[in-house]
């Protein structure tokens, strides 16, 4: 048995299918997050503009790769990278139009730059002219920002942008298995079953070696609130593809007093059969019976007379 790793197959439909979604996200989603740099009035809230663009950007991306059937993860994030170049280029080439749309009205926007802002000469210009002028400050009073310190906020926004879109498409791409054989993303069963047991266990080296068996020798956890959630990943189609996930999840106080969980990943994307799954969902229904039993046995002990259990 064996983990799962994706194939790195990029369906040549998938790759059509993002680079149209990726082109126009990035076209569109420039010019509207230039404009709303410009027009957007309070200069503290362009580090929130910026994030939220980055995010989203980022969603979309692994969402979409996610649909289009990606199985190469490498692709996925050089794909996010590519977009997010094409967007922040979009938004320094419409960066001027907007800007003499505000100042002067849309028309003269058309008629004074219209879509020559977008190529490449005239953004190294407009980059060149606000560098040694400055456009903005921090305060009404202030003197324009520009020079190197200019340069220094450019580089952070770029990092905000590029970093989001980053994680966020890392974390939306689907790391669920893939049945290669019915072509479709495996479906993931959350929570078929919370073991009392410790994540730490070295009983799970040999769990992650495929001795499935080795899952009723795993010992309660008694010293901190925890437990293992196991899913069940399982094609729709077919049983062929299926993979168990096993999750150390840690109940820890949070700044508000209230108890949240942690998850740490211990087995992540298990091969087994059809039976094994069986077996885990059966395992896990006597386990829950078990410790019901043992709730209930606690309980009927703190219920119990003082004076019956003296005599």
């Amino acid at each position: 048995m064996t983990l799962y790793r994706h194939s790195g197959r990029v369906p040549f439909s998938g790759l059509i299918i993002c680079g149209i979604v990726f082109s126009t996200l990035a076209v569109f989603g420039g010019a509207i997050y230039s404009a709303a740099i410009v027009y957007l009035p309070f200069v503290k809230l362009k580090f929130v503009i910026t994030l939220v663009f980055g995010c989203v950007v980022g969603s979309i991306v692994g969402s979409i790769c996610g649909f289009a059937k990606l199985r190469n993860r490498f692709m996925v994030m050089a794909m996010a990278m590519l977009t997010m170049l094409l967007f922040y280029y979009v938004a320094w080439g419409t960066h001027a139009f907007w800007l003499v749309a505000r100042l002067e009205g849309m028309d003269m926007a058309v008629k004074d730059v219209g879509v020559s802002g977008i190529l490449p000469h005239n953004v190294l210009s407009w980059s060149d002219h606000l560098f040694r002028n400055g456009l903005w400050s921090m305060n009404a009073a202030g003197d324009p920002i520009k020079g190197w310190f200019l340069v220094a906020l450019w580089t952070v926004e770029a990092v905000t942008l590029f970093y989001t879109t980053w994680a966020l498409a890392g974390s939306t791409y689907s790391s669920k298995p893939f049945c290669e054989s019915c072509n479709q993303w495996t479906d993931l069963n959350i929570g078929v079953a919370e073991l009392p047991v410790a994540a730490d266990d070295p009983a799970w080296s040999e769990i992650a070696q495929g001795r499935l068996e080795t899952l009723r020798k795993l010992k309660l956890a008694t010293d901190i609130p925890t437990y293992v959630r196991v899913d069940l990943a399982q094609c729709s189609s077919c049983e062929q593809c299926d993979h168990m996930l096993a999750s150390g999840i840690t109940m820890v106080v949070d700044n508000e007093g209230n108890l949240s969980p942690v998850e740490t990943p211990i087995v992540e994307y298990l091969a087994v059969t059809r039976k094994q799954s069986d077996e885990i969902n059966e395992f896990a229904k006597e386990m829950q019976e078990a410790m019901e039993m043992i709730a209930q046995e606690e309980d009927n002990f703190d219920d119990a007379d003082p004076e019956e259990s003296d005599s």
